[in-house]
């Protein structure tokens, strides 16, 4: 069972968000069959990820399915080109990719750290700029230089990365869920997933 392609993730994301769920919640927040959210919420009780209580699922720890998740699709693994960028600040190069990226009609959203700083203040911030692009052409127009911050630009693997993202200060941002998700599959991001997974599960409780 692979729980990050297609509809699946959708169905993730949603067990995540919320931790309680149903599966006819899942369906009218998702419109993903019954029959796939069966097969998942199954699938993951039989290894013990998520725990039946009556009508309910429970999700005891997230980062067991976050785990999972890092597993079948680490965040590596989508790494299309890392590029250093002639700026010295994060602010300046996620300026200047913004302004190229809309000029170029590129669909993008910052995730990892430069999407969380958005919803979260971490007290570690890491000189590491991650953003989705859907059109690698882009790649050819990109001022490169000898600045301290790559970027690192991932492969959009499912359209719900784009259609989820939240516009912030002028930016494309990823969802939260999907910036958790991110975080915990990056080789930084594990210890900022656990605290802001806090964050995400108060504001849906």
């Amino acid at each position: 069972m692979k729980i990050t392609h297609g509809q699946s993730i959708k169905v993730v994301k949603n067990i995540l968000r919320n931790k309680i769920v149903n599966q006819r919640k899942i369906k009218s927040e998702t419109n993903v069959s019954l029959g796939r959210i069966n097969e998942i919420c199954q699938g993951l009780r039989e290894i013990n990820i998520l725990k039946k209580d009556g009508q309910h699922y429970v999700l005891s720890d997230p980062f067991e399915l976050l785990k999972l998740i890092s597993f079948e699709r680490s965040l590596n693994r989508l790494e299309l080109s890392t590029i250093r960028l002639p700026y010295n600040t994060i602010n300046d190069c996620e300026k200047y990719l913004t302004e190229i990226l809309n000029k170029n009609t590129t669909r993008y959203a910052f995730t990892c750290f430069s999407g969380l700083k958005f919803y979260y203040e971490y007290h570690i911030s890491y000189p590491l700029i991650h953003v989705y692009i859907d059109n690698t052409n882009i790649l050819k127009e990109i001022e490169a230089g000898q600045g301290p911050i790559p970027v690192i630009f991932l492969k959009i693997d499912n359209e719900d990365i784009i259609e989820e993202s939240i516009q912030k200060d002028d930016k494309n941002v990823c969802d939260k869920v999907q910036i958790l998700i991110d975080l915990y599959s990056s080789d930084l991001g594990k210890d900022a997933a656990y605290d802001f997974i806090k964050v995400i599960r108060n504001e849906f409780q």
